[in-house]
């Protein structure tokens, strides 16, 4: 109770309960997913139906996140059947919001004619919007189309800029990309020390392509010891994973017996493989060993690459 002069203002029972229950619809609501919240946890969970119940209409109302999660929907074929050209328009409601990932996955439709028109300068327009938000993945695109003068002038300059972005954030691809520019004096001065510490990054973990580079500059000396025996085990960990090169390199290896002991068996096996994706290069090779096998021998290295299945 309050006075005003002679007038008592009461709170009284009315105006209290009016109180308790908005303070219980308030909890209500802030318990409540909303329709963008459920959706997302839905689309984590693998519940693809519910996410697209959920996200669909959001994403109808404006809203860049549930877009671009319309788009991924749609782009992979998750509880609807894949339609690129949706998926593509779906990305460019979330990309035209600022959604970072949303622009990068754009340039990447626009660069590959995706669901619609190819255009290398609008990849590299989307590409640098989404870069310079931070995004790693699309600092290394547009470094590659800078590096290799799509869609803009070749600026090995620019290419090493944001080759160098996206490896500061951790980005194995650029770490690699940056060690070519090192290595062969690409907007930088070269650097073959410094371009063998990139490549041993990125291979460092299971990239593939980086650890074929860092076999092949172990290989030849290039910035680091010679070391034969070091270049066929990555060779071989590139080779386990389908690199063609590797695995040409490895048959080689094992003919002349450099860093490994001669097994001739074991370079048809690996020669085998090479053959599908480099068959002129295997050919000489394999033409070098092969009156040194059996037909016993060869046929039983020709089984295991047929029934060969990589690494992942």
């Amino acid at each position: 109770m309050m006075q005003t002069g002679r007038i008592a203002i009461g709170w009284g029972p009315a105006i209290a309960y009016a109180c308790i229950a908005i303070a219980f619809s308030s909890a209500a609501a802030i318990a409540a997913p909303t329709d963008l919240e459920a959706g997302l946890e839905a689309f984590e969970a693998a519940d693809y139906a519910t996410a697209n119940q959920k996200l669909h209409p959001t994403a109808e109302a404006g809203d860049g996140v549930a877009a671009y999660h319309m788009g991924l929907i749609l782009d992979r074929g998750l509880g609807l059947a894949s339609d690129p050209e949706v998926a593509r328009m779906w990305f460019t409601r979330a990309a035209r919001q600022g959604h970072a990932e949303a622009e990068r996955v754009l340039g990447i439709y626009w660069e590959e004619g995706k669901g619609g028109g190819r255009d290398l300068g609008q990849a590299a327009a989307w590409y640098e919007r989404s870069a310079r938000r931070g995004n790693a993945k699309a600092q290394r695109n547009l470094g590659t189309l800078h590096y290799s003068g799509k869609g803009v002038s070749r600026s090995y300059d620019k290419a090493f800029h944001w080759f160098s972005k996206s490896a500061a954030l951790g980005n194995s691809k650029a770490k690699r990309n940056l060690a070519y520019c090192y290595y062969f004096g690409h907007g930088t001065r070269r650097d073959l020390e410094k371009s063998a510490a990139l490549f041993a990054e990125a291979a460092s973990g299971g990239y593939g392509k980086a650890q074929y580079d860092l076999g092949f500059i172990h290989y030849h000396g290039h910035g680091v010891a010679r070391d034969r025996a070091k270049a066929a085990a990555l060779f071989r960990a590139a080779a386990r994973q389908g690199h063609p090169a590797a695995q040409l390199f490895l048959g080689r290896i094992y003919s002349l017996g450099e860093g490994v002991e001669i097994d001739d068996e074991t370079a048809w096996f690996w020669l085998m493989l090479a053959q599908i994706q480099m068959p002129e290069a295997s050919a000489h090779y394999l033409e070098q060993i092969r009156d040194r096998l059996s037909p016993a021998a060869r046929d039983a290295a020709r089984q295991r690459a047929r029934t060969w299945i990589p690494e992942h």
